[in-house]
């Protein structure tokens, strides 16, 4: 009896965090850039180190 309330709990719980972070990303708003400006992201971190104006794109 106690193992399926703990399996139940478990299943609930995982679908409430499912549905806020699906939320979240929904409502989360999108940069302007390709970039999304993921933390820890080595990418995102060389791209904020290079000043804009040096940027030549031709």
């Amino acid at each position: 009896m106690s193992q399926d309330i703990l399996v139940f709990l478990i299943v609930f719980a995982t679908i409430g965090y499912v549905a806020y972070s699906l939320v979240i990303s929904l409502i989360r708003k999108k940069s302007d850039n390709a970039c999304g400006g993921c933390t820890g992201c080595s990418l995102s971190e060389k791209r904020a180190s290079i000043p804009m104006n040096k940027i030549n794109i031709n």
